[in-house]
């Protein structure tokens, strides 16, 4: 399988005849890479291309992250065979289409994130046919105007659906891994009481008040930041670091509420997310690569929060992948990530402030995976 990834300005430089294009570009951009589909139809008039907006894209060389928006697409191209893969365009009331009699490994690439979507991939979870749930929740740039969070499939504009592409493990396989650099702290708190994406009591208490019992006066500025993640489960007792996460985004300090960027339901638990050590984070990056060996295609699914938490480390961080396994990948920065939690064998679950690199292996080439 021939590939290549690169910027929208780049696309006259592919040499071979790719028949699948997976592209993202920044939300309010979307002209442009609309443009560029058109060159790209002119050019290979076979090809199928999907498209996701982004709060920004993530580039496969230097400077890898674009921290001033110069450049507002990025593509991934393969040449698969086209009768190994099929899309879907699935609306938020219908359920995600798979094979049956047929093993597969499905992408998704989504423009809402809701409990809906956590169901959805929960229930691909329990499918025997169904090896590897992977993909990314569109991103928004500098605005909070829903409609501009789209997919483009073939031609088209979609919104409040999801794109899936079943792919047949005869011929490809997805690899998936995700990684986040918080752990679970202190003990289990019941959400008592909810509003939407509100958190109103935790065990009968004011949300916001336990909260800062235990990570003390919150602070504006990192909740803007996405600073205060918390772990989610319907149950208590359970391995809490193979949980999902999800970022505080408001609070308000006269109701004493906490906002979240997920729904949320009576009965479930939290944990507070504490950031561990820079030693630890080099860790987990170190786990990425101890498993694979170079020269592979990937997606990059890599939450906003991460950048706003890190900064220039975010860099860093890329610069140490690509330096230890020398990947090829076109990504980036999501409102939500799909693949398995770090540590875990558990099921395929909706993350928030991970990193999910999604690799695309060839099914024949068995030393891809260590």
């Amino acid at each position: 399988m021939r590939y290549i990834s690169l910027r929208g300005d780049e696309l006259e430089s592919i040499d071979f005849v790719p028949t699948l294009i997976i592209g993202f570009y920044q939300s309010d951009k979307v002209d442009i890479f609309i443009d560029e589909y058109k060159s790209l139809i002119d050019k290979f008039p076979e090809v199928d291309i999907v498209g996701c907006s982004a709060e920004s894209v993530i580039e496969n060389d230097l400077p890898y992250v674009d921290l001033y928006h110069k450049n507002s697409t990025v593509y991934m191209c393969l040449d698969m065979k086209q009768d190994a893969y099929y899309i879907n365009i699935v609306s938020k009331d219908d359920f995600i289409a798979y094979e049956k009699d047929i093993e597969q490994d499905i992408l998704i690439l989504s423009a809402y994130s809701s409990k809906d979507l956590e169901d959805k991939i929960k229930s691909l979870s329990e499918v025997s046919s169904v090896h590897t749930v992977s993909g990314g929740v569109a991103g928004l740039y500098n605005s909070y105007d829903i409609s501009l969070v789209t997919l483009f499939v073939d031609g088209k504009l979609y919104s409040n659906s999801l794109v899936s592409i079943s792919i047949d493990r005869r011929y490809y396989r997805l690899s998936t891994k995700s990684i986040h650099l918080f752990e679970p702290a202190g003990l289990p708190m019941r959400i008592t009481k909810t509003d939407g994406n509100t958190i109103i009591e935790l065990d009968g208490v004011p949300a916001l008040e336990m909260i800062e019992s235990l990570v003390g006066k919150m602070s504006d500025t990192l909740v803007d930041k996405f600073g205060y993640p918390l772990f989610f489960s319907d149950k208590k007792d359970c391995d809490w670091s193979s949980k999902a996460l999800a970022s505080i985004i408001s609070i308000d300090k006269k109701l004493k509420t906490i906002g979240l960027y997920r729904q949320i339901s009576e009965g479930e638990y939290v944990e507070v997310g504490i950031m561990v050590s820079k030693d630890e984070q080099l860790n987990r990056l170190q786990s990425i690569y101890d498993t694979l060996k170079p020269n592979i295609p990937s997606l990059l699914f890599l939450c906003i929060g991460i950048p706003a938490n890190l900064g220039i480390m975010e860099y860093q961080y890329l610069f140490h992948i690509k330096k230890n396994i020398k990947i090829t990948y076109s990504g980036f920065h999501t409102f939500g990530e799909i693949g398995r939690a770090y540590k875990s064998n558990s099921e395929y679950i909706l993350h928030n402030q991970s990193m999910t690199f999604t690799f695309i292996l060839e099914t024949d080439d068995n030393n891809a995976i260590k």
